[in-house]
Order: C-alpha cells, then structure tokens, then sequence
C-alpha cells in the first residue's frame, strides 16, 4: 500500500512540475508584442505574391497580408526575404517567428512544422515557351525534356513523381526559372497557378499548359512547442476575420484581379 501511495504523490510531483514548467514557458504572442515586431518569413521575386518594386520596396499579395497581421496585432512587421529551401530551418532556428510565404500545407513538412488555417486554395501548372508546341502538362514527360521548378517546392516533388520521364532542373528563384524558359535552356516549368498565369501575362512568348498536376492550398506556418501555441490560434483567427470583414477580398482582388470567392469548407 505503501509503495503506490509512494508512487502516486512522485507521478503528481512530475506532473505538476510539468504544468509549472509549460505555463512558465515564454509565450511568442507575448514577446512579440513587447519586442514591438513580428519576424516574417518569405523570398521576394514572384509577382504577384512577394516581389521588389521600382525602390526596392517589398509588395505583391502576400506582402499586403503581412502588413494587415502586423495591423491587426498591432506591432509592426520586419519581412526576411529567404530562399525558399531556407524558410523551415530559419523557423526551427527561431529566425523567424512565422513562415507567411506562398507554402504548400503538406504531410512532409506538417512533421516538422505546424501550419495554421489556409489562405489560397490552388493549384500546380505547367508553362512553357509557345515554340515549344506543347498542349497539356502531360507532353513534358518524355526523354530529353527539362522541367524547371523551385528547389524544395512541391512543383520539384510532382514533376519527379509525374513527369519520372523528362529530367529535374531546380532554381532558388522563380525569376531564374522563367528566364531559362524564355532563353531556351528548359523545356517547361512547374510552379503555383497564380504565377505562372502572371508570368505569361508579362512574357507574351511563354504560354501556361492545360491542366492542374495538383490540388494545393498555401498555409503560414509556425514552430511547433507551446511557446507557438498561442500564435497558431490568433493567426488562424486572424485569417477567419479578415475573411468575414472583407478584407482579405479586397487584398485578393488587388493582387489576383478578379473577386474572391470564399471556401468556408477548406482545410489544411
């Protein structure tokens, strides 16, 4: 009897302890607000998400969402322009307080880092130079074809997946690989929806190829631990909000050109 009233009140002990030490853990919402800023992940170079206007300023649709948090929250916001492979180690890190960039919620990276509530649902497609003469996405999977994308990105991960025929070129920039398009050096590109829509908009010789390889929705991300606990819930509430205010609509429309539609259903 002895030992299990022993046992019991040294199981208490720890889980007290346990409680004490998580309820004493700092808080991220509470040192962001007394540091005065919040720390905002991204890699600039891809209109019309993230990108440097004519004075080197960051704008673009993420860019607009970033400073409506920092609004919001009321701190101001310091944007790290990264390369995209480098956005989930400078989390870990503590770098960076948030990744705010265009990153797809995946299985993979959900073992490592915790998204919140979704901000775009889209999708990946394929784009090539129109003297290529290809139709749909499916025609670059064939010998001797190079398909360029974003080193880390899921557009690298479909095309090794779906295009297992044709050989992977990864950039750090969206800009380098559009560039290789229009010299030449590559015979198609894998990137979201809304940028390779953007890029054959300004490059009239590039053409966007039918069909969506994949389904995709785009979630901030924040460490996992209790110290992001509270940070996780106020940007998924955050998100809610500005999507009921109509806020996010606005921002939408700005950057995209069209209304947005709302998907109240959507998950990570």
């Amino acid at each position: 009897m002895r030992s299990k009233k022993w046992l019991t009140g040294v199981l208490l002990t720890l889980f007290v302890a346990g409680v004490a030490s998580g309820a004493s853990a700092a808080d991220l919402v509470d040192t962001i607000k007394k540091r005065g800023y919040i720390i905002c992940g991204t890699t600039l170079g891809a209109p019309p998400f993230a990108y440097a206007d004519s004075k080197g300023n960051p704008v673009g649709f993420e860019i607009d969402l970033i400073n409506k948090l920092g609004e919001c929250m009321g701190v101001k916001v310091k944007i790290e322009d990264m390369a995209w492979a480098g956005q989930i180690p400078a989390l870990l890190t503590g770098r960076i307080d948030v990744i705010s960039s265009r990153m797809s919620a995946t299985l993979e990276r959900a073992t490592k880092i915790v998204f919140t509530h979704p901000w775009l649902i889209t999708g990946t497609f394929a784009i090539s130079h129109e003297s290529k003469g290809f139709k749909t996405w499916k025609d670059l999977n064939r010998s001797g074809i190079k398909v360029g994308a974003i080193a880390g990105s899921v557009g690298a991960a479909l095309a090794r997946k779906k295009l297992p025929k044709a050989r992977l070129v990864t950039y750090e920039l969206d800009g380098d690989m559009f560039k290789a398009l229009r010299d030449g050096r590559e015979d198609g590109g894998l990137n979201d929806e809304l940028i390779v829509l953007m890029a054959a908009k300004r490059y009239p010789e590039l053409t966007v190829l039918e069909g969506n390889l994949q389904p995709d929705v785009y979630a901030y991300a924040v460490r996992p631990g209790f110290e992001s606990y509270r940070l996780k819930n106020w940007l998924d509430l955050f998100f809610a909000t500005i999507m009921r205010t109509g806020e996010y609509a606005e921002i939408y429309e700005k950057w995209i050109g069209k209304p947005w539609e709302p998907s109240w259903g959507l998950h990570p």
